[in-house]
């Protein structure tokens, strides 16, 4: 005979139903399936996140059902690319890897980038510390005739040569050469054709341009320059014999050292600053990036690697040292 339960013993039973009845009414609503592909499941949450996503892109938003099946078709596509193997293609995975280091770089260091500044009292200190860029030296104008000869040769010979540059000497102090604009400037004028066998010049009354004064930076002697530099403007050197060559020389025009205002180059100082800066910043991201994994490397080991590389091209190369790592820090096996 089966055991009778009065009403007080069933109560509790019944309460305890009731409550977890009530507790299960009140309990936040599962998120159902609304769709698979495959294993992929998609659900309320998945087209909210997709929502939120078009918005922030401003792109247009189709009924749920459309967009649904949009998510649908891409899921499909991206698992058939899976199964043929692409996701392990060299050039999508280098696409990958870019796209993750920049979106690493937009979340931690875009924002620092964008905030770096130059204050005025900086630029100012910039241009102090290299006025010497942006000054410029004294220049003078030289014009020149110049006839060819040898370090050996014939006393005759050199006396001719020194006698037709005398008798161009002559001439230029007899008659000297109108001072115009342009090519010319003033220098030897017709005299250089006949007088002088320096291709460059000759056809340009021997003008030799805008010279930094003292400097022998160029292809002309050194002596040449500097007899030339030494005279007055307006005046016409003596001869001169170096290396078994004859000059003449005239100072047609001169300029004193100038220095480039300080509001002129400050807005190229600015820039140069903030690249500077920002450069910093991304090189100090890079460091710290490479601290972080303990990065090492064995130059031993790359020492033997060969590289599908023209031969001649690496050859020409300037040697450089293994980037990247902070404190130049390596291992060798």
């Amino acid at each position: 005979m089966e055991p009778t339960h009065s009403n007080a013993t069933r109560l509790p039973s019944l309460s305890v139903l009731a409550c977890i009845g009530l507790l299960a009414g009140c309990s936040k609503p599962v998120d159902p399936v609304l769709a698979r592909v495959g294993a992929r499941e998609f659900r309320a949450a998945d087209l909210r996140a997709e929502v939120d996503y078009r918005m922030k892109k401003r792109r247009p938003i189709p009924d749920r059902e459309t967009l649904l099946r949009e998510m649908m078709t891409q899921e499909a596509l991206l698992q058939r690319a899976r199964q043929a193997g692409l996701d392990g293609d060299s050039e999508v995975r280098r696409e990958l890897n870019n796209l993750l280091i920049n979106k690493l770089w937009d979340r931690e260091v875009a924002s620092r980038v964008a905030s770096v500044n130059v204050s005025d009292d900086e630029i100012k200190a910039e241009y102090d510390r290299n006025l010497e860029r942006y000054t410029q030296p004294p220049k003078v104008r030289l014009a020149m005739l110049q006839l060819n000869g040898r370090r050996v040769m014939s006393d005759t010979k050199r006396a001719e040569l020194r006698s037709r540059m005398e008798e161009a000497r002559r001439k230029a102090l007899e008659k000297p050469a109108p001072a115009v604009k342009g090519a010319a400037a003033g220098g030897f004028g017709p005299l250089a054709v006949d007088y002088s066998e320096d291709v460059a010049s000759r056809f340009r009354g021997g003008d030799l341009g805008w010279l930094n004064q003292g400097s022998s930076g160029y292809h002309w002697p050194a002596a040449v320059l500097q007899a030339g530099y030494a005279l007055p403007r307006g005046k016409i050197s003596e001869v001169l014999e170096i290396g078994g060559t004859f000059y003449l020389l005239k100072k047609t025009d001169e300029r004193p050292s100038t220095v480039k205002p300080f509001e002129q180059v400050q807005g190229a100082l600015r820039h140069a600053l903030l690249q500077g800066k920002r450069e910093a910043l991304e090189t100090a991201f890079h460091d710290e990036a490479l601290r972080r994994t303990a990065a090492t490397i064995d130059l031993k080991a790359l020492a033997i690697v060969e590289l599908p590389m023209n031969k001649a091209v690496v050859a020409t190369a300037p040697k450089s040292e293994p980037p990247g790592l902070p404190g130049g820090r390596s291992f060798a096996r």
